[in-house]
């Protein structure tokens, strides 16, 4: 004889979900954008200065053909990694934390490659210390240098970064000068945008 499989019906999830229930799941009504971006650079760099001005207007939409707002509220740089391509001699790449400035103090910190030849490139990879200044979200601008980089020649930096938009906060115009922006699109600005301008991003356009 053949028993009967009886099926079951599916659990109430009184805390929201499936299952027929009577109340929707909360969210996180943050939106987060978590991205590689990747920058290249056609020469040296020498102690090129990377402020928290700088990655705040990373990500702008132009407003008009010269002005242009900052997208994020908060951004939290997670992970740097750079090459320097290979030249006679050696070629060498160093990222430098600037971690004794912002509200958490601590010591610098350098993570540094040299190459002999011309074989391979300089390769450095970066996280921030825990507890530092650079492991934090970055919410407004306090005119502090985070990063100092240095590369002896042309090279790719690929830069982890996550973005908190804006909700309703106050607009923030970006501080280096714009030109020959399109009113509503989004750019990516140069990583020393309020610099020399020499790290420029791949892919994207840019102002």
């Amino acid at each position: 004889m053949q028993r009967q499989i009886r099926g079951r019906r599916p659990r109430q999830n009184a805390r929201g979900g499936g299952g027929g229930s009577a109340q929707p799941r909360s969210l996180t009504a943050t939106i987060q954008v978590d991205k590689v971006l990747r920058f290249k650079f056609t020469g040296a760099l020498s102690n090129v200065q990377i402020s928290d001005t700088d990655l705040l207007d990373l990500i702008c939409v132009a407003t008009t053909a010269t002005a242009a707002s900052q997208v994020a509220s908060a951004i939290k740089v997670r992970r740097m990694e750079m090459w320097a391509d290979p030249v006679a001699g050696g070629s060498l790449c160093s990222i430098e934390d600037n971690a004794s400035t912002g509200p958490v103090g601590g010591p610098s910190r350098v993570k540094e490659d040299t190459t002999l030849g011309v074989s391979r490139p300089a390769h450095v990879i970066w996280r921030p210390a825990p507890g530092s200044t650079q492991s934090l979200w970055l919410q407004s601008e306090l005119g502090n240098n985070w990063f100092q980089l240095i590369s002896s020649g042309a090279g790719y930096l690929d830069v982890h970064v996550s973005w908190i938009l804006q909700d309703g906060e106050a607009i923030v115009p970006v501080t280096a000068a714009v030109a020959g922006a399109t009113a509503g699109r989004l750019y990516v600005r140069a990583l020393d945008s309020n610099g020399a301008k020499s790290i420029v991003p791949v892919s994207y356009s840019t102002i």
